[in-house]
């Protein structure tokens, strides 16, 4: 098998765990970096730009969550996977609330653990596709998708259709994924593109 090149950091206190995640991971991606200090690690992040962090959540005397919130403060925006060996819902909405793309009980269902690395390496690239090409649509095509991603492409072509429909339309997304983008294609496409695209920001306070 082909490796995919991706750099993984793998944040955990026990090395047996760390040995093992790094195994597998090693069959499929370039480069895995394992770490029991988690000091060690956030020293070394701006050295090493990872695509995709998992971390433990009790590391001795570092918190998993305080370590993801940091980062995220930095201004880290690669996937991060949490790994407890405790199963506490509210432990898991804060680190959803933090940025975390999943969170997995241990001991690790290592099959769960492949499937999960696979599908948040997938979203970070379609968000950085999409990031880019917002970019360079601001630049460069202002009334212009160009991009090769599937998601993306029945994106453009549902956009195509409710662009020429005198209609209300919702777009439902995880946040990242351009639905201002594809909202500004269909204004621009529609018959109201000489009028002002406006957008409103909203934010739930829980």
């Amino acid at each position: 098998m082909e490796q995919q090149n991706y750099t993984i950091v793998v944040i955990e206190d026990d090395p047996l765990v760390n040995s093992t995640v790094k195994d597998i991971l090693t069959k499929k991606y370039s480069k895995v970096i394992t770490y029991t200090d988690a000091q060690v690690a956030q020293d070394e992040f701006h050295l090493i730009g990872p695509d995709l962090v998992l971390l433990d959540i009790f590391l001795g005397h570092a918190n998993g969550l305080d370590i993801l919130e940091m980062l995220r403060k930095q201004g880290y925006a690669m996937p991060v996977i949490m790994m407890t060996a405790f199963s506490d819902i509210k432990m898991a909405v804060r680190a959803m609330k933090l940025g975390a793309e999943d969170f997995i009980v241990k001991p690790l269902d290592l099959e769960q653990l492949e499937v999960a690395v696979e599908k948040a390496l997938e979203n970070y690239d379609l968000r950085r596709q999409v990031d880019l090409l917002s970019e360079k649509l601001r630049e460069e095509h202002p009334n212009e998708i160009l991009g090769n991603a599937e998601g993306l492409n029945k994106a453009i072509d549902t956009a195509k259709i409710i662009a020429t429909a005198d209609t209300t339309a919702i777009l439902l997304g995880e946040s990242g994924t351009g639905k201002e983008l594809i909202a500004r294609y269909i204004h621009d496409n529609s018959s109201r593109a000489k009028g002002p695209f406006v957008t409103i920001r909203s934010y739930r306070k829980d």
